[in-house]
This record gives structure tokens, sequence and C-alpha cells, in this order.
């Protein structure tokens, strides 16, 4: 599975620095489902990591790839983020996992 998405073409060094942070993040936040053991949204992840280098769009990418991986649930149920939109709450797939991540 790809962590990192390559939208801007990247290549070399540079490619490989933004491949390995997309990674991390995403330990970092499966690790964050995995110590709370609670339904978040991508704003509460935002808040747990604090004062991080990790933008908003990292935190969502992040939760998406772990989604798509089969470590996280997607509910039903949503809350009003940081921006005044709603987002959903996604959960810790506790059944096997579907797919691996890396």
């Amino acid at each position: 599975m790809e962590n990192y998405h390559n939208t801007t073409n990247e290549t070399g060094v540079v490619l490989e620095q933004f491949k390995t942070k997309a990674k991390t993040q995403d330990d970092v936040i499966l690790n964050l489902f995995k110590s709370y053991q609670m339904k978040m949204s991508a704003s509460e992840v935002y808040h747990l990591m604090g004062l991080t280098t990790a933008p908003m769009t990292s935190i969502r990418r992040a939760i998406t790839n772990l989604k798509n991986a089969g470590m996280l649930i997607k509910l039903d149920e949503k809350r009003i983020g940081l921006y005044g939109r709603a987002e959903h709450y996604y959960r810790l797939n506790s059944g096997p996992i579907q797919k691996k991540l890396f």
C-alpha cells in the first residue's frame, strides 16, 4: 500500500524522505488508536498529537490509508470538526485485518 501520494512528482532522495515521513505519520496515528481504544475523528487525532508538524491533510491521509488497509473502521457517526464541517469518527478494527498496510 502506498503511504505517500506523489501528486507533485517528486523524485530521488526527496521522494524517499516524503514516503518515510508519511509512513511514520501512519504509524503514529495507528498507535494513538491502539493506545486510546476509542473512536476518534481527524480533528481529535490532531489535538491528541499536540503541536505536531503533521498538517490536518496528512492526518486525514493517514486515517484513510489505515481505513483502506482494514486497520480502522469508518463509523456512520459524525461530529463537527476544526473547520466547522462534519467529519466521521473512526475506530480501531478489532477484527481480523483485511489487508496489510506495509
